[in-house]
């Protein structure tokens, strides 16, 4: 009696702890975002010129905000006159350690591979370290520091700017996603947010591409079902002798 109650416990610790519902919500554990500009868009149809990027090579975790907002006087690396402006931008895990005057979030998002797009619950954001400072008109303006957050009814992924004043920055419409054995990829066109027609220049402009690189992993089993395992076949051993 006491040998089939242990074999049921231990199955049943089994079944809930190492099946997938289909409804899961794995970890993000790591990935990068790519946000790629492209010079014709940006030029010929807001008059935007990005200047000076933090990314994940020079310095997106330590830049203070005074360093930022004065890009010409040193911290950071001009963008070169290439046809596609590549930005690759880290996203944000464990916790969160802003220089000064700065705003960089944290990844709370947990999001089932299969369907990130259905699984990625209202309030949960993937947090992406990256500063992009444009010229515009004479003067500047700076996004970055983002949130990365998904609107079911908008049907879009939108991209807050945390830098100074919280605020979309940027959304990509109609997401498309690909699932890997390691997590998944979204994709889609990058367009101007609701922070920008606060600057003259429209909202919906397209003005480049984003792509979302996500690794995932399942929550490992307990060792207890090990160990109950373990004592099982020992008691099938004992009894079979």
């Amino acid at each position: 009696m006491m040998l089939k109650k242990i074999v049921w416990i231990c199955l049943l610790a089994m079944l809930s702890m190492t099946a997938v519902p289909v409804g899961r919500a794995d970890v993000v554990v790591g990935g990068n975002a790519v946000i790629a500009y492209d010079a014709a868009e940006l030029f010929g149809t807001t008059g935007l010129t990005p200047v000076w990027l933090y990314d994940a090579s020079n310095g997106a975790k330590t830049a203070t905000q005074a360093e930022i907002l004065a890009p010409f006087a040193g911290g950071g690396a001009p963008l070169g006159p290439a046809a596609t402006y590549s930005l690759n931008h880290e996203i944000i895990l464990g916790s969160v350690t802003n220089p000064s005057g700065r705003s960089r979030q944290l990844t709370t998002a947990d999001i089932n591979p299969n369907s990130p797009i259905a699984s990625w619950s209202a309030g949960e954001q993937i947090g992406i370290d990256g500063i992009t400072v444009f010229t515009v008109g004479g003067g500047g303006l700076v996004t970055g520091d983002f949130s990365l957050t998904y609107s079911s009814t908008l049907n879009r992924l939108s991209l807050f700017n945390n830098f100074q004043i919280p605020v979309e920055a940027f959304r990509v419409n109609a997401p498309t996603f690909q699932t890997n054995a390691n997590g998944f990829t979204i994709e889609g066109d990058l367009l101007t947010g609701s922070f920008f027609p606060f600057n003259g220049i429209a909202a919906d402009q397209k003005v480049g591409s984003f792509t979302l690189n996500v690794l995932t992993a399942v929550p490992e089993p307990s060792s207890i079902v090990l160990l109950g395992l373990s004592a099982m076949s020992g008691l099938l051993i004992r009894r079979r002798r």
